[in-house]
């Protein structure tokens, strides 16, 4: 990965902040106001802002203002169960990872040793890692219990890096370099899988333990469904995979590169069954509907100026086609390349997978626009360079 650059379990992660000779500017103190519980689009917008906002463009809260020459906002997330929010911030220079609720109110300013690139809540939205630049590589790290008492842990360092979370949020499932495929925990200690892994990217770790990733076997390419010891093959084929997993773990939608006639992306059962094509229109990108029935796809047909890209959305053998548009050069540059990590990260999905959400332009008019699953006409709610949807607030328990 370009951005995403061996494990070294145990190496400090190098201290990248800049020099600089202007003057430190504190983040402004703004209202909190109240804000409903229900789904909410996350947009960076134009000014360099992050602000949030229900998905028709309505109830619109500034979680920035102050965005400028200064000071840099990026990589905004959701943690799964919607409560809080993260982003990155540098301030003259100086990094830091935000953390707020919904409301946007600031919980905590986290500093940083790097400037994270990519960051991820876990699954039990206590945790977040990171990725950033360190030195000849990249650094990887967690920022344990970031919304109430954040600690920053370093885990280790390499290039190319990709990760994946345990279900409780405890372990990481990391693949580095192209030799290394393992289990790391937060106290920096690594158990290798011993398996040469393939060419692949992000692998994933599934809501029920199991594990998938990619694996060479002579002169071919597995790509395997694993628990514990025991694997099983989902594919194997030439050429190079990437791969994303139904958010209840139950399928798998694949691309497949450098394969001739067998190009394409495919949607199979992670326990049995036959594969089914889903296209074999280029696509660079794919995430699926948080309710596990529908299949987004950003296609790419002919390059240069016949150069056609379309959002399409796969159901059970249908596939509904969306107009051309162009996508933003922020999604495009930072996120397409590395869909398979991101799309584990966020989701353009509306909860209840009736729509879905992205930022570019449509017949030249950019901005963020939210399109009903069902093909209908797409609506602009917002300027943007960014958006990501996040899921409702979940009620707390009562003990």
């Amino acid at each position: 990965m370009g951005r995403f650059h061996r494990l070294v379990p145990g190496l400090l992660l190098v201290v990248l902040v800049a020099c600089t000779s202007i003057p430190y500017r504190p983040a402004p103190t703004t209202p909190s106001p109240t804000v409903a519980t229900t789904d909410r689009l996350i947009v960076l917008g134009d000014d360099g802002n992050l602000r949030s906002m229900a998905p028709d463009g309505t109830n619109v809260v500034p979680l920035t203002t102050d965005a400028g020459s200064d000071v840099q906002i990026d990589q905004p997330v959701a943690s799964p169960d919607g409560t809080d929010l993260a982003w990155v911030e540098v301030r003259s220079g100086q990094p830091s990872v935000v953390v707020a609720d919904r409301s946007g109110r600031r919980l905590q300013t986290v500093a940083m040793g790097i400037v994270p690139f990519f960051m991820q809540w876990d699954p039990t939205s206590t945790n977040i890692a990171y990725l950033g630049n360190a030195g000849q590589g990249l650094g990887m790290g967690v920022i344990e219990h970031a919304a109430t008492a954040p600690t920053d842990v370093a885990i280790g360092a390499g290039s190319p890096f990709y990760l994946s979370w345990s279900p409780d949020g405890r372990e990481l499932l990391v693949h580095v370099g192209t030799t290394q495929l393992g289990v790391a925990d937060l106290n920096q200690k690594l158990r290798r899988i011993h398996v040469r892994p393939g060419r692949f990217q992000a692998p994933i770790w599934l809501a029920d333990g199991r594990t998938v990733y990619d694996r060479v076997l002579g002169d071919q390419q597995e790509l395997v469904v694993a628990d514990g010891a025991a694997t099983h093959v989902l594919e194997t084929f030439s050429g190079s995979v990437a791969f994303d997993a139904s958010p209840d773990g139950s399928r798998i939608a694949y691309r497949i590169d450098g394969s001739g006639a067998r190009d394409g992306v495919y949607v199979q059962a992670v326990d049995a069954g036959t594969r089914t094509l889903v296209t074999h229109v280029g696509a660079p990108a794919f995430f699926w509907s948080p309710t596990g029935d529908h299949l987004l796809l950003l296609t790419v047909k002919g390059t240069g100026a016949s150069r056609v890209v379309r959002w399409k959305v796969w159901s059970d053998g249908q596939l509904v086609t969306n107009d051309p548009y162009q996508p933003s050069q922020t999604f495009g540059a930072q996120y397409l390349p590395f869909f398979d990590q991101y799309a584990q990260a966020f989701t353009p999905w509306a909860p209840d997978g009736s729509a879905f959400a992205f930022a570019g332009v449509i017949d030249g008019t950019a901005g963020i626009y939210v399109q009903p699953v069902d093909g209908g006409a797409p609506t602009r709610v917002s300027d943007g360079e960014f958006v990501l949807w996040s899921p409702p607030e979940r009620p707390t328990s009562a003990n």
